[in-house]
Order: C-alpha cells, then structure tokens, then sequence
C-alpha cells in the first residue's frame, strides 16, 4: 500500500514567533571514567562514504528505554558497564555487568549495544569474525552479572540495531547493520568494483536450541545499494521498517528461496521510447544486468522484441504488438552497456506515425532533432537573449543561487514495511519532499523508534507503526526548528527525549543547542512594535561542555536530562529541565 505523511494540523503552529535566548544557568555535572570507551577509527580500506558514516555517526552510549537514569558502554577491556546516576547525591555508581569476549586489537568496527527487549540485550564486539553475543539481563535495575545465552558469528561485522523478545516462544528478533564492498559480497549485481552497500542482518534466535549458530531459527540477509536512515523491528517482531533512497533487495533467506535479482528485475514492464524520420523508426530501451541477447521479429504487422538471460534461464517480452503501418522485416540491432537501439524502414516512407505500437502504455513519443529544431526556428520571432525589467505582472525571478542549502529538495526516499512471511513491501511511505534529520535514540519500550523529518521550516516526530491507516502518525511538532538546525554546520546528532518537550543540536564537540517547546507565560508581555500580545515563549539555551577540545562519543536524552559521553573518557549530564 503506498501512502504519503499527513501532518496533523493540530499540532503544527503557523503563528510561531521564534526562539528566545535564554540565559537561565543550566545545571551540569561531569563524571570520569576508571577505564576507556572502546573507539576505533575507519581504516585506509574503510573508504566508502557509508564507512565513514557508520564510523562517525556511531553512538557509544547506550540508555534503557524501561528504566530511567542509567546508561551503559563498552570500555577498552571489553566490559560492558552500567553507569547508574543518583540524583540526589549528583554523581554515578558504576559497575561492570558482563564482558565480551574480542579484544580492542581484533576490532574492526566499534562496539555495540543494544536493550530495547526488557530482560534481554545482544552486544557485537566489532570484531572481524562479526560475533554476536545475546545476553539475559534480568532486572537491570539491579547490578547482578548478565548471563550469557547464546553466542553466534554473522558473516559480516556490523552494529546491532534493534532486538525485539517474545516471551510465550521465548525466541528473540535481532538487526544488524554491516557495511559491504562488491568483491565480499558479489551476489549484488548492480554494485560497481569498489563501492559499498548496506547489509541487514534479519535473525531469530532460541536459546534453547543452542548456545551457537543452531540457536538460530532463521536468517535473512537484505541488501541496500547505498546508506540506510533507519532500520527497525516492528512490535511483535512481524515485520521491520527500513528508510533508503535505493531499493532494499532480498539477498539471502535461510526459510524463504530469495527471488533471483535478474528474475525479479524481469518481472516489471520495461519502458522504451521511440521517434521518426522521414524513412525510419528508432526504439530504445535499457537492459537490465545478466540479459546477453536480444531477438526481434516482425510478421506482417506484429512486431516481437525479447530478451533474455545465459542459457535462457530468464526472458521477457519487451514488445509485442501491432504496428501502425507496416515496415521491413530486416531490423537493425544496436546494444552499447545495456542501452539498446532497434532500427526499423518503414515501407512507406514520408507518412508520419501518430503512434508506434496500438495501445501500448509502455512506449513514449520523443522528437527527434530535425522536428526540435523547426520548432525552434518558429518560436525565434517570439523569444529575446535581454531579461525583462519591471514587467507588469510578471513578478520577481529568482535563481538557484539565491536558494540556501536548506532549501534544497533531498534525494527521493522510501520508508518501507517488509513484512516477515514476504519478499516484497507491505507499505510505501514517500518521502520525496521531507528531509531527514534524525532517528530517536530513547526508544520507548515495545515501539519503534521515532524519526524526525523536516515539513517546511519545522520539524515533525513520526511513529511507525502498521496499526496506522498511513504507516506513520505525527506526534509533535518543533516549530522553525528545520531551518534552525540547518544553520549548524558542527552538528553530530539531533536528539529529542520520549516526551518531545525539547530537542538539541549536538555539536561534534563544544556546544549543546537546546531549544524547548513553546510555553505559556504567567504574566502578559506585548511585544512594542506590532502591539501583538505574546502568549508563549520558546527558549533557546547554549550549553557549553566542560572541555572544548574532547569530541562528542555519545548522547542519550531523557525527559529532564541529557547524558553526553565525551573523548576524554568522561560522562556529562546536563540538567535540561529542573524539577
């Protein structure tokens, strides 16, 4: 089902009159660390701009979303730690909850973590094995030591990303996200020689079948050509949400047989163009990857054009209909890197065809030069090089280099609902004209994480969800917010707690920008220029971090604080709204 976001005109604010500055003292305390965060940098062969993206935008702290005030990481030493914030005594108790087993020296990628199911986490070390360890946590309020359930390699090494339990089958869901290049993964036709994809790692595992790879009830491997935004178990572990600008394929499917790429691609219609001379017709048409011969055939008036694989393997009838007139049955054949030219005389020469094939929708008419260039010759007389000054009614003209870089319209994406009993998209979401700008790193517990897309100069919270009529339900507005944050050239990461009442801009390293949900005022203010009363007050606060050179490793935001994890091996908390 294919459907477009539909913000709720509820919650949006047409009459919102900007951030204040705000200079009231925002509370922070800072934390240092016994032992190291585990950070590694990308290597010479971890070139690719989605590397550098999985590198660098790599969250190192990990929050609970069923318990407040606690936050975990992995050290140097392989540890996986849980930093427990006292409130009252303003400071951090800390202990050390289980280890994995790869060493710093053996990493490839930096570590992960992941508590979105209560009970339960899984951690990837990083390691060039792509080892996966799946933990029973219990309680974590508590600081007893996890136990280890299972232990599993995936083929790849990545970052875990989502983990869903259910607790009647006692099996759990878990998503991994690696970064590939052609030559380790070559079931990617379209890939070029050097590029890299995404690869999702779809697996269930029962710990009671086994504590290695026999725990494991199935594994599916979707490949994207290009970076992906967001990727996501739904609720109940029935489906997963994935957002990217290229097409995510089925690559692997250890229950399912995956639908060869060439037979896939061969099952949509191809579309071809066409245009005239005074003798001749010209078809072109693009081949997909793997087709090595094409036939052509012409009876009386029918014309049949197919294509096919190696060994007949796979083929597809690109055209097969009536012609308008008719021509001779010598066609000349023309494939240069799968784009294809099919040359046809017409036995008539001199008539002009109003249409090539009878009521064939996937067929199009272009000109050709001769004809483009009459019609220009005609329209000469009505044209001039000079611009036209102050033209009545005409308006202001505007160029593209008047337009800011947050004007600009992104790439066309998709978030999409691949569910689990299928190879194909449940639903469609466009997101042609919304720009991404972030995903919500405190997932409330058995729900998906939020996104934040930017609508015009705002920015609006959408929950996915398949319960939804659209995919997606808009849960709050931040006004002005998309062109603010589009003026933060030092941005890492835009976070925003569970109840949305503020969202940051997080520098790589310095700054916090704060920017809270408008407020009503207790007393009346008018503003002295328009006479306009001002009923509510946005504020905008500046935070600046203990040390201005440390970079930023991590963030998690709750309702009243954010916790920041920092390169010179310290946590802070800022103190975003004071009870």
């Amino acid at each position: 089902m294919l459907s477009e976001l539909s913000p709720d005109s509820s919650l949006l604010m047409p009459d919102f009159d900007g951030y204040k500055l705000s200079l009231d003292n925002v509370p922070i305390y800072t934390h240092q660390l016994t032992t190291g965060v585990s950070h590694r940098e990308p290597t010479s062969h971890q070139f690719s701009f989605a590397f550098v993206r999985l590198f660098g935008l790599h969250n190192h702290l990990h929050g609970d979303p069923c318990t407040k005030d606690q936050v975990f990481l992995i050290n140097d030493n392989g540890e996986i730690v849980k930093h427990l914030w006292n409130s009252d005594k303003r400071l951090f108790e800390s202990s050390v909850v289980a280890s994995t087993s790869t060493g710093a020296e053996c990493r490839v990628l930096n570590p992960s973590l992941c508590l979105d199911a209560p009970g339960h986490a899984a951690a990837m070390t990083g390691g060039a094995d792509g080892l996966l360890t799946v933990f029973f946590t219990g309680d974590r309020t508590t600081n007893e030591e996890w136990k280890q359930i299972a232990s599993l390699k995936v083929s790849t090494p990545g970052v875990v990303r989502s983990l869903s339990f259910d607790q009647e089958k006692n099996e759990l869901q878990i998503l991994v996200e690696s970064v590939v290049l052609k030559d380790a993964f070559p079931e990617l036709e379209s890939l070029k020689e050097g590029e890299a994809a995404t690869l999702i790692h779809w697996l269930k595992v029962n710990p009671e079948l086994g504590k290695g790879d026999d725990s494991v009830v199935f594994h599916k491997k979707i490949c994207v050509h290009g970076v992906v935004e967001y990727v996501a178990l739904e609720e109940g572990g029935q489906a997963i949400y994935i957002c990217s600008e290229k097409e995510p394929v089925y690559a692997y499917d250890s229950v399912r047989p995956c639908t060869p790429t060439l037979e896939r691609v061969l099952r949509e219609p191809i579309a071809y163009t066409w245009s005239q001379t005074e003798e001749n017709i010209s078809v072109s048409f693009n081949i997909p990857a793997g087709v090595d011969s094409i036939n052509t055939e012409v009876k009386e008036q029918n014309l049949k054009v197919t294509i096919a694989s190696p060994c007949g393997q796979f083929s597809k009838e690109v055209i097969n209909g009536t012609l308008v007139q008719s021509v001779l049955p010598e066609i000349d054949t023309k494939n240069v890197d799968g784009s294809v030219e099919l040359r046809l005389t017409k036995t008539e020469a001199g008539v002009d065809w109003f249409e090539f094939i009878r009521n064939d929708p996937n067929g199009t008419m272009a000109a050709n030069e001769v004809d483009v260039e009459k019609a220009n010759s005609c329209l000469d007389k009505y044209t001039s090089e000079k611009q036209a000054k102050d033209a009545e009614g005409l308006g202001h003209g505007f160029n593209n280099s008047q337009l800011e870089e947050c004007d600009e319209l992104p790439a066309s994406s998709k978030l999409q609902r691949l569910p689990l009993e299928s190879h194909s998209p449940s639903h469609i979401v466009l997101l042609s004209s919304q720009q991404w700008l972030g995903n919500s790193r405190t997932p409330i517990a058995g729900q998906q994480p939020t996104l934040l897309l930017r609508h015009d100069v705002d920015a609006l919270v959408w929950q996915p969800g398949h319960h939804l009529e659209s995919l997606t339900q808009h849960l709050a507005t931040f006004p002005g917010f998309g062109y603010v944050q589009a003026s933060k050239t030092s941005k890492k990461w835009l976070v925003w707690p569970p109840g949305a009442s503020w969202v940051a801009v997080v520098d790589t390293h310095r700054h916090i920008y704060l920017y809270h949900q408008p407020q009503p005022l207790q007393t009346q203010l008018i503003n002295r220029k328009s006479g306009q009363k001002v009923k509510t007050v946005a504020k905008q606060q500046v935070v600046g971090l203990p040390d201005n050179s440390a970079r930023v490793l991590g963030v998690y935001p709750e309702d009243d604080k954010l916790f920041v994890l920092l390169a010179n091996n310290s946590i802070v908390v800022v103190q975003v709204n004071q009870a």
